[in-house]
């Protein structure tokens, strides 16, 4: 029987949901490093490109696919919980009608026009878009579990993916029958198996109620303004992974996606704060939601300049050393990276706050400056540079798009910029909370 709506259910703390949902992520960046590794040593540059371009391919038209619907549940699901259970049956349709249209779509375009797919086996990559269902349904009931604070679930599901990934990956490498289509196969099955999981617990705690046209439109209507942003930004975060293997080939796009692997650590910061703060951002006052993105963000550039310095003195040790010498020149490609740490955390978390407080279309300004820069310096530094180009012009990209994110989050609410600079209080923050952590080990034990 599905749980009765409540709007009252909350947390213990903001602290405490982003800690779970923080130390998930870092169980799933070990995973998929893990994954990233095993796929590197056994495969190569040019078996990993291979793979990297068909996930790359893959999320981007699941992105696009959507429709913003995902975003839509975000909000009314927060806002309405009495709508939860037709919401989870719109979900279920719009992901089967648009999963299906974006897999027709794509795979007609590398059909016909071969350059599109670079050197990767067209068979492969039709396999693949043929589980797109499977992803949008994913993304819209992880957003809806979301909506009534249920994170320990949508976490589950966000680390059973590369857990069994990198432990099926690495049983065939050391068997010697690892191949790119067998990953390409593992990461499809893992991608059922994940929203397998969400199926389940929004029948469990919402149900499946009766579809609703009316609720659909207002989802779609609402979709559609965040849309435009998501289009963008997902152009500019995996856009640049399908241009590269289809400019340069499978070998460069290898070295890259070992390089992006490694950065992701400066996406999941903001990543998961976008996460946490979005039921709170839905439903806080103009002022309250100002006030508390501004504490956030302070807290949060501390924590991403500290990763991304980390990053870029460890970059080309860190490459050669995981991945072998073969990789070397990942390390460029991932100290390029680093240098964007704090345009990514601005353009994701500032978006996130003006998408929640019902602003949607402010934040395609971001992503837009962030998808013009990405196509215009990767036309120009890719054919001379590589990988090394589309590092560059990433990292430029979210700086500018982030900066963009900045001046409108000021300009909408008011704020003082003052309020984004970090003080000593938020260094020592999380010296508190360190402490805290420790004492409550001890006490624990």
């Amino acid at each position: 029987m599905a749980d009765e709506p409540s709007e009252n259910r909350r947390p213990a703390t903001l602290v405490g949901a982003a800690a779970a949902t923080f130390a998930t992520n870092a169980g799933t960046v070990t995973f998929s490093l893990l994954n990233v590794l095993i796929l590197a040593r056994a495969l190569g540059p040019t078996g990993r490109g291979e793979v990297a371009f068909v996930i790359a391919v893959w999320v981007l038209t699941a992105g696009i696919a959507t429709l913003g619907f995902e975003e839509a549940n975000g909000n009314l699901g927060g806002r309405h919980p009495e709508r939860r259970a037709s919401l989870a049956t719109n979900s279920v349709l719009a992901a089967m009608v648009l999963g299906v249209l974006g897999a027709l779509v794509v795979g007609l375009l590398v059909t016909l026009v071969p350059r599109t797919r670079g050197e990767v086996d067209l068979g492969l990559l039709l396999f693949a878009l043929a589980a797109l269902p499977s992803g949008l349904l994913g993304q819209n009931l992880k957003y809806l579990l979301q909506s009534d604070y249920r994170f320990g679930v949508t976490n589950l599901a966000w680390f059973a993916s590369p857990a069994v990934t990198a432990v099926s990956n690495g049983v065939l490498a050391l068997s010697g029958a690892l191949t790119v289509e067998r990953v390409v196969l593992i990461f499809v099955v893992t991608n059922v198996l994940a929203t397998l999981i969400l199926v389940v617990s929004v029948g469990r705690h919402f149900g499946y109620g009766r579809p609703d046209a009316a609720l659909a439109r207002e989802s779609l209507s609402f979709g559609l303004k965040t849309h435009l942003s998501k289009f963008m930004e997902l152009g500019a975060y995996r856009g640049d992974q399908w241009l590269l293997g289809a400019l340069v080939g499978p070998y460069e796009l290898g070295l890259y996606s070992i390089a992006v692997s490694l950065a992701e650590a400066l996406f999941y910061v903001s990543g998961v704060i976008v996460l946490v703060q979005r039921p709170h951002l839905v439903r806080a006052l103009s002022e309250q939601a100002a006030e508390f993105a501004a504490r956030i963000f302070r807290r949060a550039v501390v924590l991403s300049t500290a990763v991304g310095a980390a990053l870029f003195i460890a970059a080309p040790t860190l490459c050669v050393l995981l991945f072998g010498k073969a990789f070397r020149g990942s390390g460029d490609d991932l100290r390029f990276l680093a240098l964007g740490a704090l345009g990514v955390l601005a353009l994701d978390l500032f978006s996130g706050v003006v998408i929640a407080q019902r602003r949607p279309l402010m934040a395609s300004a971001g992503t837009a400056v962030a998808l013009l820069v990405t196509v215009i310096l990767n036309i120009i530094l890719v054919p001379e540079l590589g990988g090394g180009g589309t590092a560059l012009a990433k990292s430029a990209a979210f700086t500018a798009g982030g900066a963009t994110m900045v001046v409108i989050f000021l300009r909408i609410f008011h704020a003082d910029r003052r309020a984004l600079v970090p003080r000593l209080d938020d260094v020592a923050w999380y010296w508190r909370k360190l402490r805290e952590g420790l004492l409550s080990a001890r006490s624990a034990g």
